[in-house]
């Protein structure tokens, strides 16, 4: 099992509440939702950082907000992603690769990662949209569908 985590965005689908992978419109998330629309079983192994509600599911509700990760932010959210980490992503059967797109300032959240016994190999891309046809590269070689 490998696994995603994408940083959310500023652009968002509108108000109210969504499925937290429907709910954003920028960076590269449209690109992944639109590859994984068909696979709902690989929305369970996507998460979002949002500088909002921390690490957060696909698919678990969440309102439309207006918050920026900046690194205080991120430094805020360390503890709660960490635990968040380590109770649904790092789990059983353990991802063996993750794919983390997202700005540097979100790495601060991620802390954790560094730290946790479970340390599947990590695929980092700091510009989600521009280094988007990278990842495809990376989620083509875990055979997921296109």
């Amino acid at each position: 099992m490998n696994a995603i985590i994408v940083g959310c965005s500023h652009r968002k689908a509108g108000c109210g509440e969504y499925a937290a992978l429907d709910l954003y419109e920028g960076g590269c998330v449209p690109q992944l939702r639109g590859r994984v629309h068909a696979h709902p079983s690989l929305r369970e192994r996507i998460f979002v950082l949002s500088a909002r509600y921390g690490l957060v599911g696909a698919d678990d509700r969440i309102a439309s907000y207006d918050q920026q990760m900046t690194l205080s932010r991120a430094r805020e959210l360390a503890r709660c992603v960490g635990r968040a980490l380590t109770s649904r992503v790092l789990v059983a059967p353990h991802p063996r690769e993750l794919l983390v797109l997202v700005e540097p300032a979100y790495l601060v959240a991620l802390a954790e990662l560094l730290r946790a016994d479970i340390r599947p190999r990590l695929h980092w891309f700091p510009d989600p949209a521009g280094d988007w046809p990278a990842a495809c590269e990376v989620i083509d070689n875990w055979g997921w569908p296109q």
